[in-house]
């Protein structure tokens, strides 16, 4: 239990480095904290120590200093709560003003015997040495500094001196007034004791798996074998879990200077210590590496997941892990991807899993197998290849009711993709089918309101759009949205998408005030997410900026169209003839009429390639194009395509489209003169 009595201080050390020392810095802080004083180990220096259950909590400031003459406040604070200061010693510290000047204020207050130092690069023999140089001042009874300097004693994590476990138990001891001896002495026993206990464990189970063996006749190789395996995960089990509730137990919630701590915090500060407190423990590593990647998956921050997983990846492979070990991970990786908008790599990852999956008979294959295929399935639909997406997910769905898997996750997912691939091959009544199931297969599993549930409703929207459906539409999207916000932290990309598709019915409806205010805050998430520069914030930018011209704010909707064509780039894409329609608009409607008519001419062989003739967006076209011919003050031609753009947008979207409501009155205003 913690020791409750009242202590003088609020730290038990504070930690004082130079910024180019973080990674030595954060080792230290969690090595620290996670440590646990033996059971019965009488502490000397209990009064300096806030707790005597843990070392903790430790203070690291996190922020660079500015220069300037004076410590912050902050850190005077700190200094004067601290019951003792560990100097990180390198040539960068020992040149640092802020080490000094941390280093003589700790004395001023305190002393010097609860200085302590570790050395982490550089040799205190060398003409430039890592010990700062307040560090060896030594000070009189008069408190004047001698001639003679302090010989400080250190731990030492440099390559062939102390290593990080013997540094560390030299500070803990030095923290607790104990001897080291005596403390290495009670931390090999409590090691022995733990290794005991897993091993225990272990060998109970294994003594079950020894009579199954026996049983079913397997060799004594296997059984040896089972043995190791069974061990090494137990082991594995054990530092995952201490690790994970060492960086949630988060001792010290003033280093979250003043804010609410965050999960990305906590997961940034664990992913940075992964390297250093498991060094020598690549199985851990890699485990943590991949579960903290789906973590950070989830959290919708899809570049920290990438290059988390990718790691994961390598070190399974170095390890010779299990297959199904590596293929989750590249999965995992795959889908980080796909988010990010890094197609190619990721389908490069689904080919090559689906192959492999599809060579073995395992059950336990048969999940990640139709992942797989889905994976597949996202990356042909987003190379309009929508034929091959259908015939991917298809088979993702037959694989899984084969095997009477259709109460699972990944048949929810090879659904929704499945009805996608249908609606962008204008199949809507097939699309619509498929979805209604899908969502009804998820709400029966999930519950209502789980997020799976608001992807299907987001799937259902999309497909009523495309239908021409947009009250159901809405209906759609806005059940999505609600579920969104229910799910979702308020700026997580996929908020983002959903508040752009409501946008974009509620545009087509007519709401502009409302489409203006769901699209902007869309646009804001998406900025500050990891999706900036990802294609399908085209899609945000497009509509905002066509919210902006419809209120006749040329030059902003101007630089939305052409960030949004920036992010296109130079591939094929159906939204580059649309934006240029709207693009030419804007220029016109800033009196730039040679160069918006320019625009709308290199718009129309891009909406030829992806669009069908009696496609709405050819009636945009003509109705553009009579608003520039209006600026140019040709009437009787502008008055032409205005009708002409009418009749088409009538044909197309219905007398009550906002479109077609537009181009009408526009021709009317025309007709009036």
């Amino acid at each position: 239990m913690t020791d409750t009595h009242t202590h003088p201080f609020r730290y038990a050390a504070f930690i004082s480095y130079s910024h180019a020392d973080e990674a030595a810095a954060g080792w230290l802080h969690l090595a620290l904290e996670g440590f646990k004083p033996p059971e019965g180990l009488a502490i000397p220096a209990k009064d300096a120590l806030p707790r005597t259950d843990k070392l903790a909590p430790v203070f690291r400031d996190r922020e660079e200093l500015a220069s300037g003459a004076d410590l912050p406040s902050l850190i005077t604070t700190a200094l004067e709560a601290s019951g003792a200061l560990i100097v990180l010693c390198s040539p960068r510290s020992a040149q640092s003003q802020w080490v000094n000047q941390e280093i003589r204020a700790f004395r001023d207050m305190h002393g010097d015997d609860r200085i302590f130092a570790l050395i982490v690069e550089g040799d205190p023999a060398d003409e430039i040495s890592c010990f700062p140089p307040a560090l060896l001042e030594k000070i009189g009874q008069d408190g004047a500094i001698l001639p003679e300097p302090r010989e400080p004693l250190a731990a030492d994590i440099r390559p062939g001196k102390d290593g990080k476990p013997l540094a560390k138990l030299k500070l803990a001891a030095g923290l607790m007034g104990v001897g080291l001896d005596d403390l290495a002495r009670r931390e090999d026993a409590r090691a022995r004791k733990r290794m005991m206990a897993v091993t225990a464990a272990s060998l109970t189970g294994m003594v079950f798996a020894a009579g199954l063996a026996a049983v079913a006749l397997l060799s004594r190789q296997e059984a040896v074998r089972q043995r190791a395996r069974a061990e090494t995960e137990a082991m594995t089990a054990t530092r995952t879990a201490e690790f994970m509730i060492d960086l949630f137990e988060v001792a010290d919630p003033s280093e979250a200077r003043g804010r609410e701590i965050t999960a990305k915090e906590i997961l940034d500060k664990g992913v940075a210590s992964i390297e250093t407190s498991l060094e020598g423990e690549p199985k851990v590593q890699a485990d943590l590496m991949h579960t903290m990647g789906r973590v950070y998956t989830g959290l919708g921050l899809y570049q920290d997941a990438a290059g988390l997983l990718e790691n994961a990846g390598e070190r399974r492979r170095l390890i010779d892990a299990p297959k199904m070990e590596i293929f989750e991970t590249d999965a995992a990786l795959a889908s980080a991807l796909y988010e990010v908008g890094e197609f190619d790599r990721a389908g490069e990852i689904y080919a090559r899993l689906s192959a492999q999956a599809e060579s073995t008979d395992n059950a336990e294959w048969r999940p990640v197998m139709a992942n797989a295929l889905s994976g597949m399935g996202d990356v042909k639909n987003r190379e309009m290849e929508y034929e091959e997406a259908e015939k991917n997910f298809r088979s993702a769905v037959t694989h899984l009711e084969t095997n009477r898997m259709t109460d699972t996750d990944e048949y929810s997912t090879a659904m929704i993709g499945l009805g996608y691939a249908l609606m962008y091959q204008d199949k809507y009544d097939p699309a619509v089918s498929t979805l209604l199931k899908a969502v009804d297969l998820t709400a029966a599993r999930k519950g209502n309101e789980h997020f799976e549930v608001g992807n299907v409703e987001a799937a259902l929207g999309t497909a009523y759009y495309f239908a021409g459906d947009l009250e159901n539409s809405k209906n759609h999207f806005e059940n999505a949205l609600v579920i969104s916000r229910k799910n979702l932290s308020a700026t997580h990309p996929e908020l983002a998408v959903g508040l752009n598709n409501l946008g974009r019915i509620h545009y087509e409806l007519g709401n502009i005030g409302r489409a203006h205010e769901l699209i902007t805050e869309a646009v804001e998430i998406q900025k500050n997410s990891d999706r900036d520069s990802h294609v399908d914030f085209a899609f945000f930018l497009y509509t905002l900026g066509s919210l902006e011209t419809e209120q006749d704010h040329f030059e902003s909707s101007q630089s939305y169209f052409e960030q949004a064509i920036d992010l296109l780039g130079s591939t094929p894409h159906r939204l580059k003839g649309p934006l240029k329609l709207e693009l030419g608009r804007a220029l016109c409607g800033q009196g730039k009429t040679e160069d918006g008519l320019e625009m709308l001419s290199t718009a129309q062989p891009q909406l030829d390639e992806f669009y069908s003739a009696g496609d709405w967006r050819y009636g945009a076209a003509d109705e553009f194009e009579s608003f520039c011919h209006a600026k140019n003050g040709a009437r009787s031609l502008a008055l032409s395509k205005a009708l002409s753009g009418y009749k088409l947008l009538q044909t197309a979207r219905g007398d009550e489209h906002h479109f077609t409501r537009r181009a009408k009155a526009w021709m009317e205003s025309l007709e009036r003169g």
